[in-house]
């Protein structure tokens, strides 16, 4: 499965931290650094579609000190949250992402945060990759010394919309927006023509029909 178009970073990304399977790469993703791409990689959002049909799991964070990505993932919860993301257990997902952050020197006296999103299928196959950066006043000789809760919650917000932008061009959210859509067209009320007046909506009484879903359940 292909979503939209496969983007490759501009900038070389290392190997270790594409690695299949997906269970051997945490531990040596944090042991080297990923350079910031030149320019950001996104895929735009599907129109009329909610990222909410694929389920999903963040695999792992990795490229900071350890706290740092702990951090990091838990802001990554809530921003998934707000962006209607259905995020579950890595064993139950239909999509993995795998992040790497990363921090350096920008611009005088400016410090970037970046990251790279890798979202793979069940399958281990990298479908997406996703890409930014985001600059924070300061410059010290850590750079992790800036990553405050309000820098990796904004860092987290971005890698998030640009995950649900993505997932929204799965099959599993296209259909999941199909369903809603024909669901939405049998429950809305009909429109009965009153003599003398104009058109005033009725209520029909809504006839037994099987439950609408992406997949049947008993």
């Amino acid at each position: 499965m292909q979503v939209g178009r496969k983007l490759t970073a501009p900038a070389a990304i290392i190997a270790a931290v594409l690695c299949l399977p997906l269970s051997a790469c945490v531990d040596t993703a944090s042991q080297v650094r990923v350079e910031p791409a030149a320019a950001p990689s996104k895929i735009a959002r599907r129109p009329g579609v909610s990222p909410r049909g694929a389920t999903v799991a963040l695999a792992s964070v990795a490229g900071a000190p350890q706290d740092v990505n702990d951090r990091f993932a838990q802001a990554f919860a809530q921003a998934a949250a707000a962006q209607d993301m259905t995020t579950v257990a890595p064993g139950k997902a239909e999509y993995l992402a795998r992040v790497y952050i990363d921090a350096g020197a920008g611009e005088a006296g400016v410090t970037r945060f970046s990251y790279v999103v890798d979202l793979f299928d069940r399958s281990k196959k990298r479908v997406a990759r996703l890409t930014d950066d985001m600059p924070v006043k300061g410059a010290t000789a850590d750079p992790w010394s800036l990553a405050d809760d309000s820098a990796l919650a904004a860092l987290a917000a971005r890698s998030a919309s640009d995950l649900a932008d993505a997932l929204t061009n799965t099959p599993e959210a296209v259909a999941g927006a199909a369903v809603a859509s024909a669901a939405g067209a049998t429950a809305a009320p009909r429109s009965a023509t009153v003599a003398g007046s104009s058109s005033v909506a009725r209520q029909e009484p809504a006839a037994a029909s099987p439950r609408l879903g992406l997949a049947a359940s008993r």
